[in-house]
């Protein structure tokens, strides 16, 4: 019996060290499950949008550069024993990871325990404390450093 079918992890491009991928990969290789590697480009505030006149532009510039990104992260994984697919999302982070966790009955989300700009207390930002209920089981937390907990 697989415990497991889907997992999500989401990255964080600016970090340099993405040990979460590995352990989702070894999770997924574990438990035959299908692993998604997220990344989230927000979308422009109004300043950005007024100051620059081609912010259609500067937005598919942002698209492909995570794009590009989220390859370079994925590309040791795949062709491997795991099934192994890349979605690039987009808005608030914690918006749209909820949503993508929901729209595709995801099992896992793996992700660092709280954003570099979180005002949570505690282990769990807002995201995780949101998208937990929606899951089979717990989000596990991970620090910016990579490692489990705080």
């Amino acid at each position: 019996m697989k415990l497991l079918r889907k997992i999500i992890v989401a990255t964080d491009s600016r970090l340099s060290d993405q040990c979460i991928v590995e352990a989702a990969f070894e999770l997924a290789k574990h438990h035959g499950a299908v692993l998604t590697i997220v990344t989230v480009v927000p979308r422009l505030n109004w300043a950005a949008k007024f100051a620059d006149e081609d912010a259609g532009s500067l937005r598919q510039s942002l698209r492909s550069e995570a794009t590009e990104q989220l390859g370079q992260i994925a590309k040791p994984y795949l062709n491997q024993e795991v099934e192994v697919e890349t979605k690039l999302l987009e808005g608030k982070a914690s918006i749209s990871l909820i949503r993508e966790v929901i729209a595709g009955e995801y099992d896992l989300l793996i992700a660092v325990s709280r954003g570099k700009a979180s005002r949570s207390k505690g282990t769990f930002g807002q995201t995780a404390k949101q998208v937990t209920p929606q899951l089979s089981m717990p989000a596990p937390a991970y620090s910016s450093r990579g490692s489990p907990g705080v």
